[in-house]
């Protein structure tokens, strides 16, 4: 969803997270656009280790900090505890 708000005129998602991330080599969020693409999905190849709750909460809390990174205003403003 995020993606398709940020980048609404690319065609599909690893277009339009790829045009977030930037330059591979400079990115520190490099490992979202992998949990993202290869891991997210539970197709039945991943290992153990990689489907793991810790593994996983730790990769959710990645995304967010990249939600944070890419689009800090809109963070704040979904963060903020609702009254």
């Amino acid at each position: 969803m995020f993606t398709s708000y940020k980048a609404p005129h690319l065609g599909n998602f690893d277009q339009r997270l790829e045009s977030l991330m930037g330059d591979a080599a400079d990115n520190p969020y490099r490992d979202v656009f992998d949990f993202c693409n290869r891991y997210s999905h539970g197709e039945g190849s991943e290992s153990v280790d990689v489907l793991d709750a810790r593994v996983i909460h730790t990769q959710i809390r990645r995304c967010m900090e990249f939600f944070n990174f890419a689009d800090a205003e809109h963070f704040e403003r979904i963060a903020k505890p609702q009254k």
